[in-house]
């Protein structure tokens, strides 16, 4: 027969779970943050056309560990009710597929800025796969765009999965967070609505970059990269407020556990 827990195992894991949620909140809005940061002082601050360009650089483990992280949070996650779960869990295993098969290379390099920084190998910024390809641009104008080892299959693998990983995430934050029975308080109903519509307009917003004809208007201006920032905000804030480091509700000690709630 299984033990009632005590009041003092339960503190202990609502304190757990409400941490979780933070360090959720945390990874979403400090990956961008960490990216651009590493950009500017190792990478002679070219920050790449999208986040997932970060693969090809070396800030690769960055992108990759963090991701896995977030998407390693999400499949353990223990929602609400089974629709909590499937919906992390979805989330979870697309966010892994992203980390996983890179996005089709394009390597907006600048070479005069690279040839500066260092005439001989290794160059900054260059995983040793991208070398292979900026070797055979020497001489060649300066916006020369690489293309990767990434096949177009594995590309386009890469962006339906990073949009059905927002989508999801969107999803929980507009739809699963903001139920009256789990989020009482009005002002929090509509914020999680709004990280929510944010992550869904703003993959809107970003369609047309998969169209040839839009590409490069959207690398040209970091439009890519503005966005996924965006999406990684609102679902970082989402899960902050989630995580009662926003708003907070009721004390600790005050909280019953349901389950995720």
């Amino acid at each position: 027969m299984k033990k009632p827990m005590t009041p003092r195992r339960e503190h202990e894991l609502i304190i757990n779970y409400m941490s979780f949620r933070k360090m959720l909140g945390f990874m979403g809005i400090g990956l961008p943050i960490v990216l651009i940061i590493c950009s500017i002082v190792w990478n002679n601050g070219h920050i790449e056309s999208s986040i997932s360009n970060y693969y090809y650089t070396r800030l690769r483990d960055v992108f990759v560990v963090t991701l896995c992280a977030m998407s390693l949070f999400l499949l353990t996650y223990k929602g609400s009710d089974e629709t909590d779960r499937w919906i992390t869990n979805l989330a979870g295993i697309f966010g892994l597929i992203t980390a996983f098969i890179p996005t089709s290379f394009k390597h907006d390099i600048v070479l005069p800025n690279y040839q500066i920084v260092s005439k001989t190998p290794p160059y900054p910024g260059l995983t040793m796969e991208a070398l292979d390809k900026f070797e055979l641009l020497k001489g060649t104008s300066p916006h020369k765009i690489i293309p990767g080892d990434s096949t177009d299959l594995m590309g386009m693998v890469h962006l339906v999965s990073a949009a059905l990983f927002f989508l999801f995430l969107g999803y929980m934050s507009y739809f699963q967070f903001s139920k009256p029975k789990t989020t009482p308080r009005k002002l929090k109903q509509n914020l999680f609505k709004a990280c929510g519509l944010i992550i869904f307009i703003t993959i809107l917003a970003l369609i047309p970059c998969s169209l040839n004809r839009f590409e490069p208007f959207y690398a040209k201006y970091k439009l890519i990269f503005i966005g996924e920032t965006i999406c990684l905000f609102a679902f970082g804030l989402s899960w902050l407020i989630k995580g009662q480091l926003i708003l907070k509700d009721r004390p600790i000690n005050q909280l019953v556990d349901q389950s995720g709630n």
